[in-house]
């Protein structure tokens, strides 16, 4: 959008929601076509904050940063060009959850490009992994975790690495040596999930982790003698893959059921406020939005890589991902309803009703600044201060001057004016 001059301003004055003059301090405005129009944005934008509303503009932020690395993915117009065209953008208030969001934006539906929709999409994949294994403890049955990766290090190809264990992973369920193992284990089914993290001093560091449902109890002296057999299982998986050969220490770990409940409910949680500036991942690693939040100042690493080309790597290489792969039929047998990402992402309009239209003139100037996540709050505050009812009837009387919404967008007109 093209900085605006007076009379472009006069013409379009009509065109938005929520930008009638307000009034402003005594010293602390001027005059312009619009009225009296405060000057102070940091006074005017302080509303009150929640963790949560934190949390979702380090999640925008991010958004706005993958779309600059990532141009040519959906990511660029996530949230940001509409779904139907002959109709408004909206903002939708969910008064379960006492949250605001739009509506009739495209969403991307990327878990590793977009931070977003990412977050959504784990929400609702943590609750189903709570789900299925609450029910599947309460018949009685047993879990074990399995930790597999291979051997790699700072010049290890990224894809070829990825694509290699993927292959190995389909050898490492079938056969008849993985049948009898399983059968060992007394697998009933499995859940993979695929990770990533990347160190200065080897590189990117792809792996999977793996919930198994089992009807057998097994002590420790099992595990142990059971984690042996497997991990040779693993060694001759990568070796048929074509990718190097982990240790026997470092490829595979089995453990019991109380580490796979630690790591169920810590699954797709991350310390996200300034995690990246608090350490580094675990053991100097980086997460990839860890990357993502490093590549803003964009500051090399200690090897010398750009945090910026370290996450455009990994998102076309992890690009068509799986959060999580069910084993066929697992599913069903604990009741989890089946469901896509982009079914679990449109979800979140469920329960929300429409309270305010953004016109094509605010969505402009909100998005240009990078503020689309600060406009829901102040959607959300102009609600706490007039009630539901009311949110319709806030558009150019005088009555409504505290406005929060009319507040920031004519901080924002201003600016364009300067």
């Amino acid at each position: 959008m093209q900085n605006m001059d007076n009379s472009q301003v006069r013409e379009n004055k009509g065109d938005f929601s929520g930008c009638l003059p307000c009034k402003a301090p005594e010293n602390k405005s001027v005059s312009s076509s619009l009225g009296i129009i405060t000057r102070t944005p940091s006074a005017s934008m302080n509303t009150s904050v929640s963790s949560n509303r934190i949390l979702r503009s380090h999640d925008y932020i991010l958004q706005d940063r993958a779309g600059e690395l990532l141009p040519k993915e959906r990511v660029k117009d996530c949230l940001k060009k509409r779904i139907t065209t002959n109709k408004p953008i909206s903002v939708a208030y969910n008064p379960d959850r006492d949250k605001t969001q739009y509506s009739n934006l495209q969403r991307c539906g990327s878990i590793c490009m977009c931070k977003v929709c990412a977050k959504i999409v784990t929400e609702k994949r943590r609750s189903e992994l709570k789900q299925g294994t609450g029910t599947w403890k309460n018949t009685g049955g047993h879990l074990y975790f399995i930790s597999l990766t291979s051997r790699h290090n700072s010049n290890t190809h990224f894809r070829t690495m990825k694509e290699g264990q993927s292959k190995a992973q389909d050898y490492f369920f079938s056969g008849r040596t993985a049948e009898k193992l399983f059968d060992e284990l007394g697998k009933v089914g499995h859940i993979v999930s695929n990770e990533t993290t990347y160190s200065p001093a080897n590189g990117h560091h792809p792996h999977k982790h793996i919930l198994i449902f089992s009807d057998k109890k097994l002590n420790a002296d099992e595990l142990s003698e059971l984690e042996l057999k497997l991990a040779l299982h693993w060694q001759h998986c990568c070796e048929l893959s074509g990718i190097e050969l982990p240790d026997l220490e470092h490829g595979l770990d089995l453990r019991d059921g109380t580490y796979a409940d630690q790591y169920i409910s810590k699954w797709g949680i991350e310390e996200e406020m300034t995690k990246s500036q608090q350490k580094a991942g675990k053991n100097g690693s980086y997460t990839p939005w860890d990357l993502l939040e490093l590549s803003i100042e964009d500051k090399p690493l200690s090897n010398g890589k750009l945090p910026s080309k370290l996450f455009q790597e990994y998102a076309l290489v992890f690009k068509g991902t799986r959060l999580l792969s069910w084993s066929r039929g697992l599913k069903k047998l604990l009741n989890v309803l089946q469901k896509t990402d982009e079914e679990l992402i449109n979800e979140t309009d469920k329960n929300s009703f429409v309270v305010i239209d953004v016109s094509t003139l605010t969505f402009a100037l909100i998005k240009k600044n990078k503020v689309r996540h600060l406009y829901l709050d102040w959607v959300l505050a102009d609600i706490k201060t007039y009630g539901l009812d009311n949110m319709a009837k806030i558009d150019y009387k005088d009555n409504y001057t505290n406005s929060v919404v009319k507040r920031n967008i004519n901080i924002l007109l201003l600016k364009e004016l300067e």
